[in-house]
């Protein structure tokens, strides 16, 4: 599971976060063949990054289109989370 927000970030993309620009490209370098993978997104409710359907088909099919060349199961998760310290 990785948790993720955009709170302060100016115009976040997937070119400026680091959950784009470092965990899933290491993710996808380690994953090994034969296996099944869940990943769990953990971001907060209402994040307009996240919540949008541009981003998570984006983000599904990178990855899934990714892992899948090396014969693995992909799972992709999204978990909202409320963010109790606003």
């Amino acid at each position: 599971m990785a948790a993720t927000t955009t709170r302060k970030v100016n115009k976040p993309s997937t070119k400026n976060l680091s959950l784009f620009m470092y965990l899933l490209p290491s993710m996808i370098r380690t994953l090994d063949c034969g296996f099944r993978y869940e990943y769990v997104l953990g971001y907060d409710k209402g994040d307009p990054f996240y919540d949008s359907a541009e981003v998570r088909y984006v983000y599904f099919c990178g990855i899934c289109l990714m892992v899948r060349r090396c014969d693995l199961q992909c799972v992709l998760l999204w978990a909202l989370l409320k963010d109790i310290f606003r």
